[in-house]
């Protein structure tokens, strides 16, 4: 591990290392549990299809992050998800309008079902 600092440290003068933002990914990938209550996982989401480069223009305008966060047993911002994953027949404007205005289901299912 390579500590870099702003400044000369003394030998036996203590540091403290900031990890930054973190969630408890490794904990969950080693011993298959979250953390304490209130700890979860950020997930990035897929943008791997046609409309990836649309897709990801709309989280940054929208200022949506491009993950979710699994919270115990809920999901959180499950709307970016359905974005992300959304097919291309159903990538439309109508759609994606119904989506941002936080309709639960995907309005060109809601006629099918």
């Amino acid at each position: 591990v390579l500590l870099v600092a702003d400044r000369s440290i003394q030998a036996g003068e203590e540091i403290f290392v900031n990890f930054g933002m973190r969630d408890h990914t490794d904990e969950m990938v080693v011993t298959g549990r979250l953390g304490g209550e209130g700890s979860g996982i950020f997930l990035p989401v897929p943008l791997h299809d046609a409309n990836s480069a649309p897709k990801g223009r709309l989280l940054e305008q929208l200022r949506w992050p491009a993950e979710v966060r699994l919270l115990g047993e809920e999901v959180q911002r499950v709307r970016i998800l359905r974005l992300a994953v959304m097919p291309p027949e159903e990538f439309s404007a109508w759609t994606v309008g119904a989506l941002v205005a936080g309709a639960p289901i995907a309005v060109s299912r809601g006629f099918r079902t």
